[in-house]
């Protein structure tokens, strides 16, 4: 659609930049452009303040039915739920719907590698984009990762690369535009938003849209061990490649390092000791990666370089530095069990957890297990908190202490009383931080504060 002086509707300006950064484009292209967000202004006052400059009209608090009546196209932000009455407005009118990853993904002229998964998509996508930038490369990384890639569009070159995660909220959608990634890469599955999709089978529906517009010529990249995942080769039309087991076009661990097989030849890459963060969730993280760099003829040697100077990203197992004698973690993007489950294998020692926040429907019975095996004190708080003591009531002993709290700073302050030298202290929810904080990243960063203050880290 030509957008000059069109009528577009951004629904949802929202507080992770793709709002922002699809209200920038519109406004860029000549279109009135009506923002529209049921938050009050004090709730989205980073995203106001990178607009306030532009010509659009803003309706916050609220939707106003007239706004979607009248507009020639309504762009959708990621959370907007399907059942959404100005949805079903804009279908029985014969407005046209789409959103900012797809006008990105229709636009873009280079080569595009997404990333999706339950978790650790973040991880891995960060992961080659740094390993393109070593081999040379002017790489731009964005999506659910924190960034809009869209007001960019006019600064990437076609010889350029655009890795981007992709959430299943996202990809839920691009089958409105009918496209697919050059390369996708998929991590894993398990449930997960399911207070969304509602079944696991309409989750995955979402997730296999990364593959299911693919050609030929592209390229999936997709884990073995996964239950799900690794049937999912029957959806994307290009190649195949799978990583966590040996296979004719493979990447594998054996003997500690991390192969690459390809036309009947084992090519060792790097060593497993090269990944730099813990846990056999990075190791898998860095065999996704493995797996686009040799496709793109990487060399074993550049890309072994560039995982071992790979510094992890916050949030995410993030290590905070040593304060009285304790190690300390700060993994707030950890919002499912399984993500819970990966720090508390990676992490060596004995553990004192804080976890627990706002339910997206998950079941923590294996969570539950790890817990009565590896922790040594779990401080739980929020809404899942009962969940997750009840999962853990029903393992055999040796049960954790449990200390229930009231908030992140009391659960810092307990932590700091009940851990001992040589403890690690890991803040790893299993859950989101929806009723108590923004975002995740802001969940984290007090963390860190709390931290300081009561562990005096040295980091």
């Amino acid at each position: 659609m030509e957008l000059k002086n069109k009528k577009v509707v951004v629904m949802g300006l929202g507080l992770f930049g793709g709002g922002v950064g699809v209200t920038k484009y519109l406004v860029s292209q000549g279109a009135q452009v009506v923002v529209t967000d049921l938050r009050t202004p004090d709730k989205l006052q980073e995203s106001l303040a990178q607009i306030e400059k532009l010509p659009v009209t803003l309706r916050l608090g609220e939707h106003r039915t007239e706004d979607f009546a009248a507009a020639d196209l309504t762009l959708v932000n990621p959370a907007v739920p399907n059942n959404s009455p100005f949805l079903k407005l804009a279908a029985e009118r014969h407005i046209p719907l789409d959103t900012e990853m797809n006008i990105f993904l229709r636009e873009v002229k280079s080569p595009v590698i997404a990333i999706t998964g339950s978790n650790g998509k973040s991880t891995t996508a960060a992961m080659i984009a740094h390993i393109w930038q070593n081999a040379g490369y002017k790489v731009w990384l964005g999506g659910n990762i924190g960034h809009s890639l869209l007001e960019d569009l006019p600064n990437i070159g076609q010889s350029d690369w655009v890795v981007i995660e992709i959430s299943s909220f996202q990809l839920e959608r691009t089958a409105w535009a009918k496209i697919s990634p050059h390369i996708a890469v998929v991590t894993n599955l398990s449930p997960n938003h399911l207070d969304r999709h509602g079944t696991m089978q309409e989750y995955g529906a979402a997730k296999q849209n990364i593959l299911r517009f693919q050609q030929k010529s592209d390229v999936a990249v997709l884990n073995a061990c996964d239950a799900y995942v690794s049937r999912w080769g029957k959806y994307s039309a290009g190649r195949k490649i799978f990583f966590g087991k040996r296979g004719p076009h493979a990447v594998f661990i054996e003997n500690e390092s991390i192969i690459w097989r390809d036309k009947r030849k084992d090519i060792p890459v790097m060593l497993v000791s090269d990944v730099p963060l813990p846990g056999k969730a990075y190791q898998e993280d860095a065999m996704a990666a493995v797996a686009v760099a040799m496709r793109q003829g990487i060399a074993p040697a550049t890309i072994s370089a560039a995982m071992r100077t790979f510094q992890g990203l916050p949030h995410r197992l993030e290590f905070c530095g040593n304060g009285e004698r304790r190690r300390l973690y700060n993994d707030s993007n950890a919002t499912t069990p399984e993500s819970t489950i990966a720090a508390l294998e990676g992490v060596a020692g004995p553990i004192v957890l804080i976890a627990g926040g706002s339910s997206k429907k998950m079941g923590y019975a294996e969570l539950g297990k790890v817990i009565a095996r590896k922790v040594k004190v779990m401080l739980v708080m929020g809404e899942t908190a009962d969940e997750i003591v009840a999962e853990v009531n029903k393992c055999s002993n040796p049960l954790p202490q449990i200390v229930r709290v009231q908030n992140l700073e009391q659960a810092v302050e307990r932590a700091y009383a009940l851990s001992a030298p040589g403890d690690a202290v890991i803040l790893s929810p299993a859950s989101t931080s929806f009723g108590m904080f923004r975002n995740f990243a802001e969940r984290g960063d007090i963390f860190k504060q709390l931290v300081q203050k009561y562990f005096h880290t040295n980091g």
